[in-house]
Protein backbone atom coordinates (compact mmCIF):
# COMPACT_ATOMS: atom_id res chain seq x y z
CA UNK A 1 0.00 0.00 0.00
CA UNK A 2 2.16 2.27 0.98
CA UNK A 3 4.48 1.83 -2.99
CA UNK A 4 0.94 2.94 -4.56
CA UNK A 5 0.73 6.00 -2.12
CA UNK A 6 4.47 6.73 -3.28
CA UNK A 7 3.45 6.00 -7.14
CA UNK A 8 0.61 8.34 -6.75
CA UNK A 9 2.59 11.25 -5.31
CA UNK A 10 5.24 10.87 -7.66
CA UNK A 11 3.30 10.47 -11.20
CA UNK A 12 1.57 13.45 -9.57
CA UNK A 13 4.51 15.68 -9.14
CA UNK A 14 6.07 14.39 -12.66
CA UNK A 15 2.34 15.56 -14.25
CA UNK A 16 3.55 19.37 -12.78
CA UNK A 17 6.70 19.87 -13.35
CA UNK A 18 5.80 19.37 -16.72
CA UNK A 19 3.16 21.77 -16.63
CA UNK A 20 5.14 24.43 -14.91
CA UNK A 21 8.59 23.56 -16.58
CA UNK A 22 9.62 26.72 -14.32
CA UNK A 23 8.55 26.50 -11.33
CA UNK A 24 9.27 28.91 -8.33
CA UNK A 25 11.08 27.76 -5.47
CA UNK A 26 9.40 29.43 -2.43
CA UNK A 27 12.60 29.51 -0.05
CA UNK A 28 14.24 31.43 -3.10
CA UNK A 29 12.04 33.87 -4.18
CA UNK A 30 9.02 33.88 -2.16
CA UNK A 31 8.88 36.94 0.27
CA UNK A 32 5.94 36.89 2.40
CA UNK A 33 4.10 40.04 3.43
CA UNK A 34 2.34 40.30 6.52
CA UNK A 35 -0.53 42.19 6.05
CA UNK A 36 -3.18 43.02 3.34
CA UNK A 37 -4.44 46.49 3.05
CA UNK A 38 -8.56 46.83 3.83
CA UNK A 39 -8.81 50.50 3.59
CA UNK A 40 -9.80 53.06 1.60
CA UNK A 41 -7.75 53.78 -2.06
CA UNK A 42 -5.81 56.87 -1.79
CA UNK A 43 -6.21 59.43 -4.45
CA UNK A 44 -3.64 59.01 -6.87
CA UNK A 45 -0.08 60.59 -6.80
CA UNK A 46 0.37 62.23 -9.96
CA UNK A 47 4.14 62.91 -10.01
CA UNK A 48 5.51 62.61 -13.69
CA UNK A 49 4.00 62.75 -17.11
CA UNK A 50 3.35 59.28 -17.65
CA UNK A 51 0.87 59.04 -14.44
CA UNK A 52 -0.29 62.69 -15.73
CA UNK A 53 -1.00 61.02 -19.06
CA UNK A 54 -2.74 57.37 -18.17
CA UNK A 55 -4.43 59.21 -14.53
CA UNK A 56 -7.95 57.96 -15.48
CA UNK A 57 -6.49 54.27 -15.69
CA UNK A 58 -4.57 54.67 -13.36
CA UNK A 59 -7.30 56.05 -10.67
CA UNK A 60 -10.27 53.62 -11.66
CA UNK A 61 -7.37 50.51 -10.86
CA UNK A 62 -7.21 52.02 -7.52
CA UNK A 63 -10.52 50.99 -7.06
CA UNK A 64 -9.82 47.16 -7.55
CA UNK A 65 -8.69 44.41 -5.14
CA UNK A 66 -5.58 44.30 -3.75
CA UNK A 67 -3.56 42.17 -6.19
CA UNK A 68 0.26 42.44 -5.05
CA UNK A 69 2.68 42.57 -1.84
CA UNK A 70 -0.17 43.04 0.12
CA UNK A 71 -1.26 47.00 -1.16
CA UNK A 72 -0.50 46.96 -4.77
CA UNK A 73 -3.24 47.34 -7.33
CA UNK A 74 -2.24 46.54 -11.08
CA UNK A 75 -4.04 48.63 -13.86
CA UNK A 76 -3.54 47.23 -17.56
CA UNK A 77 -4.52 48.66 -20.65
CA UNK A 78 -4.08 47.72 -24.55
CA UNK A 79 -1.66 50.17 -26.62
CA UNK A 80 -2.12 48.31 -29.63
CA UNK A 81 -3.43 45.55 -31.55
CA UNK A 82 -1.06 43.37 -29.40
CA UNK A 83 -0.08 45.66 -27.32
CA UNK A 84 -0.89 45.99 -23.04
CA UNK A 85 0.61 47.84 -20.42
CA UNK A 86 0.74 46.89 -16.50
CA UNK A 87 1.52 49.44 -13.99
CA UNK A 88 1.22 49.09 -10.56
CA UNK A 89 0.03 51.29 -7.74
CA UNK A 90 -0.01 51.49 -4.00
CA UNK A 91 -3.42 51.61 -2.88
CA UNK A 92 -2.99 52.84 0.16
CA UNK A 93 -0.30 55.41 -0.69
CA UNK A 94 -1.45 56.29 -4.33
CA UNK A 95 2.05 55.97 -5.58
CA UNK A 96 2.60 54.35 -9.19
CA UNK A 97 5.80 52.65 -9.26
CA UNK A 98 8.26 53.11 -11.70
CA UNK A 99 8.51 50.42 -13.55
CA UNK A 100 5.94 48.69 -15.09
CA UNK A 101 5.45 45.75 -17.78
CA UNK A 102 4.23 45.05 -21.22
CA UNK A 103 4.26 48.15 -24.33
CA UNK A 104 5.78 47.36 -27.23
CA UNK A 105 9.02 46.02 -26.26
CA UNK A 106 8.09 43.83 -22.51
CA UNK A 107 8.77 41.97 -20.94
CA UNK A 108 5.24 41.26 -20.15
CA UNK A 109 3.73 40.78 -16.58
CA UNK A 110 3.03 36.82 -16.14
CA UNK A 111 2.31 36.05 -12.28
CA UNK A 112 1.85 38.55 -9.46
CA UNK A 113 1.27 37.48 -5.99
CA UNK A 114 -1.27 38.80 -3.14
CA UNK A 115 0.73 38.10 0.04
CA UNK A 116 4.19 38.12 -1.53
CA UNK A 117 6.21 40.54 -3.19
CA UNK A 118 7.56 38.95 -5.89
CA UNK A 119 6.50 39.56 -9.79
CA UNK A 120 7.09 37.26 -12.17
CA UNK A 121 7.38 38.15 -16.02
CA UNK A 122 8.28 36.89 -19.09
CA UNK A 123 9.81 38.26 -22.58
CA UNK A 124 12.95 38.74 -25.16
CA UNK A 125 16.03 40.02 -24.06
CA UNK A 126 17.20 42.73 -26.85
CA UNK A 127 20.78 41.87 -26.28
CA UNK A 128 20.77 38.36 -27.34
CA UNK A 129 17.69 37.86 -28.66
CA UNK A 130 16.77 34.48 -25.90
CA UNK A 131 13.55 34.41 -24.32
CA UNK A 132 13.78 34.27 -20.55
CA UNK A 133 11.28 34.20 -17.13
CA UNK A 134 12.22 37.56 -14.79
CA UNK A 135 11.95 37.60 -11.38
CA UNK A 136 12.12 40.71 -9.25
CA UNK A 137 11.36 41.35 -5.81
CA UNK A 138 9.66 44.59 -4.46
CA UNK A 139 11.67 46.58 -2.83
CA UNK A 140 10.83 49.92 -0.92
CA UNK A 141 9.27 51.27 -4.17
CA UNK A 142 11.42 49.80 -6.82
CA UNK A 143 11.32 46.33 -7.97
CA UNK A 144 14.53 45.05 -8.43
CA UNK A 145 15.68 42.08 -10.87
CA UNK A 146 16.54 39.04 -9.12
CA UNK A 147 16.63 36.45 -11.49
CA UNK A 148 16.90 35.16 -15.35
CA UNK A 149 16.52 32.32 -16.64
CA UNK A 150 15.84 31.19 -19.92
CA UNK A 151 12.90 29.25 -21.37
CA UNK A 152 11.15 28.56 -24.76
CA UNK A 153 10.43 31.33 -27.57
CA UNK A 154 7.38 32.76 -27.18
CA UNK A 155 4.30 32.15 -28.98
CA UNK A 156 3.20 35.48 -29.23
CA UNK A 157 -0.64 34.99 -29.78
CA UNK A 158 -0.36 33.31 -25.88
CA UNK A 159 1.08 36.81 -24.73
CA UNK A 160 -1.89 38.21 -26.72
CA UNK A 161 -4.64 35.71 -24.60
CA UNK A 162 -2.81 36.24 -21.82
CA UNK A 163 -2.72 40.06 -21.89
CA UNK A 164 -6.90 40.34 -22.33
CA UNK A 165 -7.42 37.72 -19.48
CA UNK A 166 -10.12 39.52 -17.30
Amino acid sequence: MKYWALLILLIFSIKESIANPYPLKPRDYYVSVNKIYQGKPANLKITDEYIKNYRTRLQEALNQDVEFAGEYVVAEWGCGSSCVIHSFINKRTGVVLDQGFGGEGGPFLEEVYLNSRLVKAFGENEADGKFYTYYYLLEGNQLKLVKMTEREPIDWMDIINYAYRK
